[in-house]
């Protein structure tokens, strides 16, 4: 158990930001400790830019004591480069491993094209069971979204000059080992 009070699930968690403007953001711990369920809830992997296999939760913690948590990711980075207009990282963790799973993100920065491009993947790691799987992405508040073409999206105002496309790989079910 770590004894440190900012743990939080947040493994292979991003946050995005426009000139400036908070965009994709992380909410926070919200509360220390005068209520326990809200400190738990926002340090939970419902709280983060991340993946989340069914209701499992990337590391362990309890009501009961709001300042340790148990590392089970074992988050590692395979990736990180940086050169003059491109970063590049991936890493993975095994969170998720107890129930047959290996979760891996890869994030890159082009610059000279302006974009962010995030593939998510996730890996059976032997016989596994049927799990749903749920990636969440949080908006700032004064983000609004206007959906210009299926699995497209872009900000409602026209001060901000970047599009959310999902990808083909997107499914709404369920993973199969």
């Amino acid at each position: 158990m770590s004894g440190g009070g900012h743990n939080h699930c947040d493994q292979l968690s991003f946050e995005f930001h426009d000139r400036g403007q908070d965009v994709i953001v992380d909410p926070g711990a919200l509360i220390y400790s005068a209520d326990s369920a809200l400190r738990n809830r926002y340090r939970s992997t419902w709280a983060h830019n991340t993946l989340q296999l069914a209701d499992l939760e990337q590391q362990e913690f309890s009501f009961l004591d709001l300042f340790a948590m148990r590392d089970l990711a074992a988050a590692k980075v395979d990736v990180w480069e940086i050169e003059e207009t491109c970063v590049r990282f991936r890493g993975h963790h095994t969170a998720y491993s107890t129930a047959g799973w290996k979760v891996s993100r890869e994030v890159i920065y082009e610059g000279s094209e302006g974009a962010i491009y995030v593939c998510d993947s996730v890996q059976s790691l032997g016989p596994s069971q049927e799990q749903e799987l749920c990636g969440r992405l949080h908006f700032a508040a004064n983000i609004e979204l206007r959906q210009t073409a299926p699995a497209v999206f872009s900000p409602a105002r026209r001060t901000l000059d970047w599009v959310l496309q999902f990808g083909g790989a997107l499914l709404v079910g369920r993973l199969k080992g």
